[in-house]
């Protein structure tokens, strides 16, 4: 099963020292779960929350520089590698309203994409609303007449709300950030109920089918352990649901993170692993929650390594 992983360094050898263990992860015996691990990942995330974009200009750097993310890379060839750089317009955007100011972030961003193997920029709005969201900027940038090439650019849906007024208006939300023709991919939050997230699925599929677009899906799980639990339940993310089940033990949480990604195949959507990942024995357990019920390295799929019956993305 194709995967992603978002970075959640500080700084350069806490980065170094996660793709020291994914290349000696690659180079487990080749029939193994734990080679085919590393051969389906398909990319890094890079969020931010420090103001301006020097961590995220920094991440870059190092991985452009860094010989094992070579390595690594060039296992996924066929997997369309691509880093997707976090955007907020809370911690990147506080001031730069102007879209032109925007799309000189996003060209320079876009040259270090490139030199570390292409990608794109997930804009989101950050925790709280605000005049210059992601929805706005969108809006400005479709409206501009731009001749200078720009990375893909990415949004955000949360199809886990619970009041039904706030999630029809995230429905709403994504209906036109879509509209505005510059969304390449659609991330979704993070939760834990089935029938929302499956409801979610087919709006963007709705979406999609409406408007002949073609938008790749990805969608958000931990690694469950007793450390995040402990933290999601008196600390929780802003626009996390997880429920009581989830929170009540590790077994639990693992088994509806299995059903969650149960259907993440079914809908061809493309799970981003948002834990810290530091140690082996976490790539071990990781390998045995995307391997578990689905096809590995493409054995029993189409040429795109994903299963048959659910080779059509979403759009």
């Amino acid at each position: 099963m194709r995967w992603r992983l978002e970075l959640t360094h500080k700084k350069k050898s806490d980065l170094d020292k996660l793709l020291s263990t994914l290349r000696g992860h690659r180079d487990a015996p080749s029939a193994s779960r734990s080679a085919a691990l590393v051969r389906n990942l398909a990319g890094f995330n890079v969020p931010n929350k420090d103001k301006g974009k020097k961590f995220l200009k920094d991440t870059l750097s190092w991985l452009e520089s860094n010989e094992d993310y070579h390595v690594i890379k060039g296992l996924a060839t066929e997997n369309e590698w691509e880093i997707v750089v976090h955007y907020s317009c809370k911690f990147q955007n506080p001031e730069r309203w102007k879209p032109r100011d925007c799309v000189d972030d996003f060209v320079e961003l876009g040259t270090q994409l490139e030199a570390a193997g292409g990608g794109g920029a997930l804009i989101v709005t950050g925790s709280k609303p605000r005049k210059n969201d992601s929805l706005a900027l969108l809006r400005q940038l479709s409206s501009e007449d731009r001749d200078t090439p720009t990375p893909d650019l990415h949004c955000a849906f949360n199809p886990f709300i619970e009041d039904e007024d706030a999630r029809l208006r995230e429905y709403g939300r994504l209906e036109e950030k879509l509209a505005t023709g510059l969304c390449q991919g659609v991330w979704l939050q993070i939760g834990t109920d089935e029938d929302l997230l499956v409801k979610g699925l087919e709006h963007i599929r709705k979406l999609t089918d409406r408007g002949g677009r073609h938008v790749r899906v990805y969608g958000g799980v931990f690694l469950p352990s007793k450390q995040l639990l402990a933290q999601q339940r008196f600390r929780p993310w802003a626009g996390v649901r997880l429920g009581d089940e989830y929170l009540g033990s590790v077994e639990g949480a693992r088994q509806i993170t299995y059903r969650i990604l149960k259907i993440f195949r079914e809908h061809s959507v493309v799970p981003l692993v948002e834990s810290k990942i530091y140690k082996e024995s976490q790539l071990q357990e990781l390998a045995a929650f995307l391997g578990e019920g689905g096809a590995e390295d493409g054995a029993e799929g189409g040429d795109d390594g994903r299963p048959a019956k659910t080779r059509r993305m979403l759009g």
